[in-house]
């Protein structure tokens, strides 16, 4: 039994770093030439990028007051203005695998992240 976790472990430290070196950017980024470096400031980085390069970029961050569904209910909502404060863009949108709604862990909105 020990044998197959530590061979498990093993595994798992000797792949990560070629994984980690895999993954690729979301079509949007890709299609504009956005590379690891861009936003993490080195080419294999080795933790997030900082909300402030999300906001280099996309600083005209949209989140007017709409109305949303909210299991039968209507709220009306600015969706990046939570009332958990400030929250790290990277909660909903994920640059290297498909996006979320944080919100939705505790509500049902019907919004599609990008």
């Amino acid at each position: 039994m020990l044998r197959s976790i530590l061979i498990c472990l093993c595994t798992v430290y000797l792949i990560g770093p070629f994984n980690a070196r895999a993954i690729e950017v979301n079509q949007i980024h890709r299609e504009n030439d956005i590379t690891c470096k861009n936003c993490h400031e080195i080419d294999e980085p080795e933790k997030r990028a900082s909300d402030q390069a999300c906001i280099d970029c996309h600083s005209a961050v949209p989140g007017s007051v709409k109305t949303y569904a909210d299991r039968g209910m209507e709220l009306l909502v600015n969706i990046h203005d939570s009332h958990e404060g400030q929250l790290r863009c990277t909660l909903c949108h994920h640059i290297h695998e498909p996006s979320d709604l944080y919100c939705n862990s505790c509500h049902e909105l019907e919004i599609i992240t990008p």
